[in-house]
């Protein structure tokens, strides 16, 4: 019965994206502020996002399928929303921002299919978070920003624009850091980042966190984390430098139609970055609770890379690279790689579309918790389309193969003949 249901949901997949290659490629959406007729002082958003995913071949359960959703609210409070940033006094600088998150589905797709990584980005334990309360500084044209109260690391660090337009957790995951006690997305703390900025140099970032709390503050609303009780701290520093200069057509939109007409740019801008962290994490726990978790002192530094290319395909096309490595034992990821390819505008008639390819290899530690042979790496090739159909809705089917799964040790299962795995699924995103 799931073999059929399987492809009775890809046929009518099919079926959708024939209407919308025929579609126009975009057309206006409508904002809830205007809609609600909200102060100019204040924004609102809301989003939707929905992953379902089956597997097609391979795996420890070939017929396992996953659905997993989230819906995120955003509000916002500045005076400088209506105001150019030239024309900003200080106040206009400061914002207040709050979100809170819905997250529903299934967290063990990747051990049902014998995978060491979430091939979902959003797989996060299900329940109601709190995912942002701060405030913080908007440079605008001045050279410094901050933000402190209640975020997390990969707010503005740790990142990079490129992994938005994958799914894959070893991709769209912060160069898949893992470690247990780390504040990524849903998890939050207390914490404080400073930025200086400068148009020629870039972008250089601190950011302090405190971990003492943060199972508390991410449990506020109920959630349970499934992390032992730690404490700590976590510091990153991050040079981003923009490289669009040396790409001087990319400050203006596409030209299509002759140039009698132009579309916009939603690729990212070519940059560089490089950053580094050193983590104290304290697990609380016997012995086996800490070498699992990686308990003591974690550091590593990153580096990544995104660059405009000309290809015969797409209006518009970029390479990107990015590479991490850990400088202690006890880190669950010791080394990562990962590159890809974003084109806009594949498709005749479908200009502000966007196809992605992306690889990710991530190696993997042997601990006492595997029996040989030990586990080595798990590598992922993701290859999705972005169709936009306005503003506010995207659909974006994708596949996913994932190469030696578990590290070759077939994940939370321990089976070391895990096939590879051939998955495909679709990421609707609803945004107002």
């Amino acid at each position: 019965m799931r073999k059929s249901r399987r492809k009775s949901w890809s046929a009518s997949l099919l079926i959708v994206l024939g209407c919308l290659s025929t579609a126009p490629a975009k057309a206006n959406g409508f904002q809830l502020k205007s809609l609600l007729g909200l102060a100019d002082w204040i924004d609102l958003g809301i989003s939707y996002n929905t992953e379902p995913m089956a597997v097609i071949m391979g795996g420890k359960d070939p017929s396992a399928n996953s659905f997993f959703q989230f819906v995120a609210i955003d509000l916002d409070f500045s005076t400088g929303f209506k105001k150019k940033p030239s024309e900003w006094q200080e106040i206009d600088h400061w914002m207040l921002n709050f979100e809170v998150s819905q997250l529903n589905g299934n967290i063990n797709f990747q051990e049902k299919i014998g995978a060491a990584f979430a091939p979902q980005a959003s797989a996060s334990p299900v329940g109601t978070w709190l995912t942002e309360a701060h405030i913080s500084r908007e440079p605008g044209e001045s050279r410094w920003s901050m933000q402190a109260g209640i975020m997390s690391i990969n707010n503005n660090l740790l990142a990079i624009e490129a992994y938005n337009f994958y799914n894959t957790s070893t991709i769209n995951n912060n160069y898949n850091v893992n470690n247990t006690g780390f504040p990524i997305n849903p998890i939050i703390t207390a914490g404080l980042q400073f930025a200086l900025h400068d148009h020629q140099w870039g972008e250089l970032r601190y950011g302090y966190f405190d971990l003492d709390q943060e199972n508390e503050i991410s449990s506020w609303l109920g959630v349970d984390l499934a992390q032992p009780k730690l404490g700590g701290s976590y510091q990153g520093l991050q040079w981003t430098v923009d490289l669009q200069q040396s790409w001087t057509a990319l400050s203006h939109d596409i030209p299509i139609s002759g140039g009698d007409n132009t579309i916009p740019r939603l690729l990212p801008s070519p940059s560089g970055q490089l950053g580094g962290y050193i983590a104290d994490v304290n697990i609380q726990g016997n012995e086996q609770i800490k070498l699992q978790n990686g308990d003591g002192l974690s550091r590593g530094v990153y580096l990544a890379t995104t660059l405009a290319i000309d290809l015969p395909i797409g209006l518009d096309n970029r390479i990107w690279a990015a590479g991490a490595f850990a400088l202690d034992d006890n880190n669950p990821t010791p080394t990562y790689f990962a590159l890809g390819l974003l084109s806009q505008g594949v498709v005749s008639a479908r200009e502000e579309d966007v196809l992605a390819l992306g690889f990710s290899r991530t190696s993997m530690p042997w601990s006492q918790g595997y029996v040989p042979p030990l586990p080595t790496y798990e590598g992922v090739i993701e290859l999705n389309y972005t169709i936009q159909v306005n503003e506010n809705i995207q659909f974006q089917p994708q596949m996913q193969w994932i190469i030696n799964p578990g590290g070759g040790n077939g994940g939370a299962g321990g089976n070391a003949n895990t096939p590879g795995i051939w998955a495909a699924g679709i990421t609707i995103n609803l945004a107002i």
